[in-house]
Formats: structure tokens, sequence, C-alpha cells
């Protein structure tokens, strides 16, 4: 069965248990108990699902960590490479070199800005990004402020398992 038909089920019978007029409060506890052991067990069963899918997840990001690190160190070792070419290239003066499989350049970059002292820049020389800040909204919120367009939201329930 499963765990909405085990709820369905509990909550039928609760229903159907409290119209009965002559019914003893140990028959309505013996009856839904041997429901919510069903509901119980299932409830594990579904969170032990839960949990598997967890540990494949974390084995998942140590295996995308490992593989950016390795990733990460073969750019490192291009980057190294390319400067160990270009060094040399510049010490010979050699500017070009054609073989049949690629063509090696020495490019002139295109220009650049260092910031020196970002103090001495004037205000139009910097972008304002306008972003909604969440845990403001929400203190103010919580403080009684009424603030347009938004709203604190304190019924949502979520599931613990641990």
């Amino acid at each position: 069965m499963k765990l909405y038909e085990i709820a369905n089920e509990y909550q039928q019978a609760l229903t159907t248990l409290h119209s009965i007029d002559e019914i003893t409060q140990d028959v309505i506890s013996d009856t839904l108990s041997i429901i919510k052991d069903d509901f119980e067990t299932k409830a594990v069963a579904v969170s032990s699902f839960v949990k598997n899918i967890e540990a494949d997840i974390l084995a998942m990001k140590e295996a995308e960590a490992s593989i950016a690190k390795r990733r990460k160190a073969l750019q490192n070792q291009i980057e190294s490479v390319k400067s160990y070419l270009l060094d040399n290239m510049e010490r010979t003066g050699i500017n070009h070199i054609h073989s049949p499989y690629f063509d090696i350049k020495l490019k002139k970059c295109p220009s650049s800005v260092e910031i020196i002292d970002e103090e001495l820049i004037p205000d139009e020389c910097f972008r304002v990004k306008r972003e909604v800040s969440k845990s403001f909204i929400k203190d103010a919120l919580k403080n009684g402020v009424i603030i347009e367009g938004a709203k604190l939201i304190d019924d949502k329930m979520r599931i613990d398992i641990k």
C-alpha cells in the first residue's frame, strides 16, 4: 500500500470511528494504532529512499569536485606552457611559426584597464546593481513594517530527516 493510501485510510477510519456513538476510546486508539504503525513503517521506507538519494548526491558532488580540480590543474598547465612558449618566442624574435597542423602567432592583446586607486575613480564610472535584500525585507516585516509587494510566509512545512 502506498503512503497516501495509508494516510487516506487513517483519515477515513478516524472520521468513521468518531461518528459511531457507542464506541470506546480504547477501540478508537487500537484501530488507529494499527493504521498508524503501517503509516510509520511506510514513512521510514520513504525516508530511507530519500537518504539513499542524498548519499548519491554527495558522491556526485565529490566526483564533481575531483573533476573540477583535475580540470583546473590542466588549465593551469596550459597557461604555463603557453607562457613558456610566449617567453621563448619573444626572446628569439620569432613572431610566427607555420606547421601542417596549426599556425602559432604572437598577437598584441587588446587594451585593458588597471585600477590603481579606486578611491580616485569618479562616481559616474561605477555600475550600480539594483538588488532586492530579502533579509532586510524579512526583518522589516517581522518588526511590523508594511512593505508593498512583499509578504512574510510562515506556514510552510518541510521534512527534516536525520
